[in-house]
């Protein structure tokens, strides 16, 4: 295969750092060599990967039958599974050589490094031996140099199910991930990521039943027991959930993910001491989530810990100052303490961010109303009635606000 004309510069720069190894080491055999190996396997990755990409943009066009036939032709390309399979020891190779010279400051190349180089060369003549002179084996070694322990089609039954998952075609993407388990039945990311698309779905129970069977697979497996949870509080099975939580932490104790879910079902089951228990232990492990701050400084109001609320959300905006539901959610800890002109300076920082959150205008609206401010409260309602027509109850405090002043002013117009 020949490097299209306008994509020469790609490869020369590519080659770059080897030339300066070569003036480094002042021997251009090395140059010499690595050109020839590199250069040969980037041309084949130019080939495939091209081949590939077009293959992906009718993919996005829901064109799959062109789709196929792209895969195909990249999948039948013999030069991208030789090379594939040689660029394994050249790569190897390479990086032993120059970490043999970071670290040994020595100029001869270590004898492993030639024998990988070596073994490079030979995996490429056995491959275009194979190739011209025994054809019937072609198959056999296409298989595993594409599809490594898979059956012949399962990573490309993923793969398209996959990308239909990450465009929420989740019909489409369930479809194939069921042809890939029809390959390959007890592969078990397939089998992950199916359940994760059924909980997508809303078909919880089904989502259930696939978690269910990779942990029959493998009962020690903690990703499905970390999903297996995650299905079981949507079921609102929250005593189960907890349980899957506790059985995936026993196998990972350091998923600082596992422990923000757990605090969230205690949340859920309104044990919110519990809950922060467990916020507390996702940031000893992740202290920047902004999530789990999230979490956790809501669950500090439930259990009406005002004063710890705002230091949360005060950690939280020191991470992410432009976190407009932290400067509101500081805003409500506010109002309960009773400091109103700080809760609207809140708000004003929220509405900076997002000035068409009509939950916002309304609070706003609220906050100025307890500071006596009735006309600019009813300026907040009447702007969040702006962006939500429907918001029924911005549009109560409104009349109930409307009818207070026309009550005390009843001459005014």
């Amino acid at each position: 295969m020949i490097v299209d004309l306008k994509n020469k510069q790609w490869l020369l720069f590519s080659l770059f750092p080897l030339l300066f190894w070569s003036v480094l080491l002042s021997n251009f055999n090395y140059f010499f060599l690595f050109m020839a190996i590199f250069g040969a396997i980037l041309t084949g990755y130019k080939v495939a990967r091209d081949e590939w990409f077009e293959g992906m943009d009718q993919l996005r066009k829901s064109d799959f039958s062109a789709f196929d036939t792209r895969f195909k032709r990249t999948m039948n390309n013999p030069v991208f599974y030789i090379l594939t399979l040689a660029s394994i020891p050249y790569g190897i190779g390479s990086l032993l050589f120059f970490n043999y010279y970071m670290f040994n400051h020595m100029f001869e190349m270590p004898y492993y490094a030639w024998m990988l180089l070596f073994l490079t060369w030979a995996t490429i003549f056995y491959g275009v031996f194979i190739l011209i002179f025994v054809p019937e084996h072609w198959e056999t070694m296409k298989r595993g140099a594409a599809y490594g322990f898979y059956n012949e089609n399962t990573g490309y039954w993923i793969g398209r199910g996959y990308y239909c998952f990450t465009q929420k075609k989740y019909e489409e993407a369930l479809k194939n991930f069921d042809k890939a388990l029809e390959l390959s039945s007890e592969f078990l990311p397939t089998l992950e990521i199916k359940g994760q698309t059924l909980m997508k779905m809303g078909r919880l129970d089904d989502a259930l039943e696939t978690f269910d069977k990779g942990l029959e697979i493998d009962s020690k497996n903690g990703q499905f027991l970390y999903r297996r949870g995650i299905a079981l509080r949507a079921l609102g099975r929250y005593e189960e959930s907890i349980i899957s939580f506790n059985k995936t932490l026993e196998i990972d104790p350091g998923n600082f993910k596992v422990w923000g879910n757990r605090g969230l079902t205690f949340e859920q089951m309104e044990k919110n001491e519990e809950a922060v228990k467990c916020y507390d232990m996702a940031l000893e492990i992740e202290p920047k989530d902004t999530k789990t701050w999230a979490f956790r400084g809501r669950a500090l109001i439930k259990l009406e810990r005002y004063d710890d609320a705002v230091k949360n959300f005060d950690t939280l905006l020191k991470i992410d100052p432009n976190n407009e539901n932290a400067w509101g959610n500081k805003g409500a800890a506010l109002d309960h303490l009773k400091k109103y002109d700080q809760e609207i300076l809140c708000y004003d920082k929220a509405l900076e961010i997002n000035p068409k959150n009509a939950g916002t205008w309304y609070n706003r609206g609220l906050s100025l109303t307890k500071l006596a401010k009735y006309d600019e409260g009813l300026k907040n309602f009447d702007r969040a009635l702006e962006i939500d027509p429907m918001f029924t109850i911005a549009k109560e405090a409104r009349e109930v606000l409307q009818t207070d002043l026309s009550k005390e002013h009843p001459n005014d117009i």
